[in-house]
């Protein structure tokens, strides 16, 4: 019995025979992502003299394939941007080993192939890499077993040889492990993986497994579902491509004349994509399968006017109101938040974040009534992402909470929940379109991005939100993992004078300024400057007894509506000293230490907050006695 690969030697008792452990790793075995005893949807194929098996499980979908006569799999694996960690056991010659157990390293100089043989038999078991995209990582080793890790990402070939070779010479080269692992290459094209046309910006976007280097847009055509006639689009061959390839998204910048013919469309029964067999290349000049109607691809047609994908595109972000933040992470430049960006529509408020983390994840707090005694200001001992989080920004208490876990790994992932007190929280993710960049697909443009329906924020049914709306929200990056993580490196906008995980500043816009209970559409938002923003400056005297001046500047040359208010330490809103459209320019206020109710507040430190189109500015003031 010349048994050359799988090292299950026993039955252990109470146990499955062939679940890995430190002694027994079957061929194949994902170790990272952790797959081993995970269930895999199979599909055999049998032509006559070859057979081949598709195993599909999450984003792994690897295949092995036998032809007669021959020595070895062709193994094939797609796991798209992710690396993936892959181990195998060998323990050639079985039964030999129990008499006489002797294994001895197969190994070349340029790691194209690994494995073991038994020298008392010449029976071998190899991994053959060649140039198919893997790489060796580590000998691994347990009784009566030894094997080898490799990992690769994307698409990546191989083989696994299992018979007799001959010896190795003196430089460890086995003639017959040689022939078979210079046959090994990269030969996959790139499989299309998702389709979105986005009818609002006249884009059509696939999304691939691997890198596309070139592209052939009149290989791409978009058709109706199944009908007596079916009509189809076929993209001209100069169609523009957003993005600088290789990439693993193809955005396809349509004319207008593409895009009315797919609007035209009859999409009851869906759109379906094809492909014409080569039309996108990678960078090895693999060409991808053809894809046909009868395969059933769906095009996803996006209902949102921003695109929720995780790429924030500016063309779609043009109106929207941004708060830039400079590169100042506490952390490192891997792990840094660029800006937040908002804008809004009838039916949703969208919110993106706009950065970079790497193995760590972010969190963005919103307050939908700011100043209002709602929403819990201590987090530290919240049932969903507990991050130690704790606020002292005058007026702020979230009242819902956007986490994204960003490991690179197949287990990221995103989510919104309500936050019904300082302890518990509801989960609301399924009311919410989300998307996040977690591989860093889309460079210096990925991020979070969501679609938050009006009604989800305030239950007043869609597109209504509460008279002189506002919202409040800061994002701050967090380390895992739970308990122990916590808010840190980076927040935007910026402390002013606390650390984190404390936070004390928020951005606050105004979503009704003109008070008739929906939420303003057609005014035009405003960018922050990079500098000579708005000003909140010194109050006079500071520290105070009984009155004081406030100073700030409203930038610009239009006039905008400003909120002027004073808030207590621990965020609630004692008196509103301006609430009026002011031209731009320098002002002043004078606060006289009471409450709106006219009340006398105690000696005391004590917050004030400037807000005017979408910029916010707080400052502390004493009052003493």
């Amino acid at each position: 019995d010349d048994t050359a690969i799988g090292n299950d030697n026993a039955y252990w008792s109470d146990t499955n025979a062939d679940y890995n452990d430190p002694n027994h790793v079957g061929a194949f075995s994902e170790v990272s992502p952790n797959y081993q005893g995970s269930q895999y949807d199979i599909v055999i194929h049998d032509n006559g003299t070859s057979v081949s098996v598709e195993f599909t499980h999450n984003e792994v979908d690897k295949v092995f394939a036998l032809a007669e006569g021959d020595s070895f799999f062709d193994v094939t694996y797609r796991v798209g941007p992710a690396t993936h960690w892959v181990q195998s056991g060998f323990s050639p010659s079985l039964v030999d080993q129990v008499w006489n157990a002797e294994l001895a390293r197969i190994w070349s100089t340029d790691a194209s192939y690994m494995g073991q043989r038994n020298p008392n038999t010449g029976i071998a078991a190899a991994l053959l890499l060649g140039t198919g995209g893997a790489t060796h990582q580590k000998e691994i080793a347990g009784t009566l077993m030894k094997g080898d890790e490799i990992f690769g990402a994307e698409a990546f070939q191989m083989r696994l040889f299992a018979g007799w070779t001959s010896p190795p010479d003196g430089t460890g080269e086995i003639t017959e492990l040689r022939t078979l692992s210079d046959q090994v290459s990269d030969t996959l094209g790139p499989r299309v993986t998702e389709a979105v046309y986005l009818p609002g910006t006249d884009r059509l976007r696939l999304t691939f497994d691997q890198a596309v280097a070139s592209v052939d847009p009149a290989g791409v055509t978009v058709s109706e579902g199944p009908g007596a006639v079916i009509q189809t689009v076929t993209l001209p061959g100069a169609t523009p491509v957003s993005e600088s390839l290789p990439s693993m998204t193809v955005t396809f910048e349509l004319d207008a004349a593409t895009t009315a013919a797919l609007d035209a469309l009859d999409d009851q029964q869906g759109l379906f994509l094809e492909l014409a067999a080569g039309a996108l290349a990678d960078a090895s000049a693999n060409g991808n399968e053809s894809v046909t109607l009868n395969d059933g691809f769906p095009v996803t047609a996006v209902t949102t006017a921003i695109a929720i994908d995780g790429n924030i595109e500016d063309f779609e972000w043009m109106d929207a109101n941004v708060l830039a933040d400079s590169t100042d992470s506490a952390w490192t430049a891997s792990n840094e938040i660029d800006r937040l960006l908002v804008r809004w529509d009838s039916e949703f408020l969208y919110i993106a974040i706009d950065g970079v983390v790497n193995n760590n994840s972010w969190l963005l707090y919103l307050d939908v009534d700011p100043g209002s005694a709602n929403g819990p200001t201590d987090l530290t001992a919240t049932d969903a992402w507990e991050r130690g989080a704790s606020f002292t920004a005058p007026g702020f208490a979230p009242d819902f909470q956007y986490g994204c876990y960003q490991h690179q790994s197949a287990y990221d992932g995103d989510g919104f929940w309500e936050l019904l007190s300082a302890t518990t929280t509801q989960d609301r993710t399924g009311d919410i379109e989300s998307a996040f960049d977690s591989f860093h697909l889309y460079g210096d443009a990925g991020g979070s991005e969501m679609a938050i329906p009006w009604n989800t924020l305030y239950g007043l049914g869609a597109g209504s939100v509460p008279v002189g709306a506002q919202i409040s929200l800061v994002a701050s990056i967090a380390w895992d993992p739970e308990p122990d993580g916590e808010l840190g490196g980076d927040s935007v906008p910026n402390n002013l004078v606390s650390g984190l995980p404390m936070i004390d500043n928020a951005w606050t816009l105004d979503v009704d300024a003109d008070g008739d209970g929906t939420p303003d559409t057609g005014a035009t938002p405003v960018d922050l400057p990079a500098a000579g923003g708005l000003r909140l400056l010194q109050n006079v005297p500071n520290p105070f007894n009984p009155r004081t001046t406030l100073h700030f500047e409203i930038p610009g040359s239009i006039p905008a509506h400003t909120h002027l208010s004073i808030f207590d330490v621990r965020g609630r809103k004692l008196a509103t000293l301006i609430d009026e459209v002011l031209e731009a320019g320098s002002h002043t206020a004078v606060w006289d230490g009471r409450t709106a109710s006219g009340r006398a507040v105690a000696a005391g430190t004590y917050f004030s907050r400037l807000s005017c189109g979408g910029q916010v500015v707080t400052r502390p003031l004493s009052l003493i006695k």
